[in-house]
């Protein structure tokens, strides 16, 4: 009798069934119960030795002499985020999770003296925002935490050799590293004209976006992109480690990116002259907006030139004589320091 096909959907039901089903023939509860999913559901931050709200300085504890341990691969060494878990009276279980938060050691930094000067005030920083009381009355452990992470720093980083985190590569997976992707580029052909994909379905099904549900179950579909942001025009095809370096944590927008200058006009929505979301070209004219333009624009030649020759792209604001004497280099005395637009 011939099996009908069935969707990679299906598949994917078919296993997450199979699994459920021997996990409780093993003993295993595989479902969270209606009271522990209504806990969940009420839990709306972290919490504290008193399961009050993190923050009170009273209660801080020092959590180092626990068994942490990375979720990661053993030979991943990918450690920003970290699990323990403590057995519990009466048979529960308690989980933790450290997120470490490591953007002050991934920063460029021309040396040590400059760098150590940088974490040391990040670390201070932090502490002085968000927990002053802290900073107030355990300096000399901040001051500590800060002196561990600058001696991580120098055994990692060397700056006069121009080695960081990202020098050599760790090609095992391809999040922080090309891995995989050095040969599944959609570049590489055989020579029959196959092609190594690049493609995610090729070794996974796509993540999906959804509800919290016990482990083995089939949660409903979500119609949300997998990716927090949108993969459009060029980003479709940009590698996952151009953007997830190893140790650098992802900008969600446009300036960060393409090391622009985010409060320059215009900065908010990229398709006020971007045409299309993640396109360079074509782009709006400028006229469209502006269309009533008076003062210089109607002026000498400024009529004729185009705005880019005295509006930087993504600067926009003239700030400074640099522009004007760009073109008018025989003014460079004239009203001198005084800013045309002054």
């Amino acid at each position: 009798m011939p099996q009908t096909p069935h969707t990679d959907q299906q598949h994917r039901a078919i296993l997450e069934s199979i699994a459920h089903r021997a996990m409780l023939e093993r003993g295993l509860l595989p479902d969270f119960s209606a009271a522990v999913l209504a806990e969940l559901g009420r839990i709306q931050a972290p919490a504290d030795a008193k399961g009050e709200s993190v923050g009170n300085p009273s209660v801080f504890r020092d959590l180092t002499d626990l068994q942490w341990a990375s979720i990661d691969n053993d030979d991943s060494l990918d450690l920003d985020q970290l699990t323990v878990a403590e057995a519990m009276p009466g048979d529960k279980v308690k989980i933790r999770v450290a997120v470490a938060d490591v953007d002050a050691l991934v920063k460029d930094y021309r040396t040590r003296e400059e760098a150590r000067e940088g974490i040391q005030k990040a670390v201070g920083d932090f502490y002085l925002k968000n927990y002053p009381e802290v900073m107030k009355t355990r300096k000399s452990d901040v001051d500590a935490a800060a002196q561990a992470a600058c001696d991580i720093y120098d055994h990692s980083v060397f700056p006069d050799m121009k080695v960081n985190w990202t020098s050599y590569a760790m090609n095992i997976g391809h999040r922080n590293w090309p891995g995989c992707f050095r040969c599944h580029d959609g570049n590489h052909v055989s020579e029959d004209g196959r092609v190594l994909s690049k493609e995610c379905t090729t070794c996974h099904t796509m993540p999906q976006r959804g509800p919290l549900g016990p482990l083995g179950s089939a949660v409903p579909t979500s119609s949300e992109n997998w990716h927090p942001l949108p993969l459009q025009g060029k980003h479709a095809d940009l590698l996952c480690n151009r953007c997830h370096a190893a140790g650098f944590r992802p900008t969600m927008d446009c300036a960060g990116c393409h090391k622009l200058k985010a409060d320059a006009p215009m900065m908010g929505d990229c398709t006020t002259c971007h045409s299309a979301p993640g396109v360079k070209l074509p782009l709006a004219d400028c006229k469209t907006c502006h269309d009533t333009l008076g003062g210089l624009h109607k002026k000498g030649g400024h009529p004729d030139a185009s705005c880019m020759d005295c509006h930087a792209k993504h600067v926009w604001t003239v700030t400074s004589r640099e522009a004007c004497l760009a073109c008018h280099d025989d003014k460079k005395e004239h009203n001198a320091p005084t800013f045309c637009g002054d």
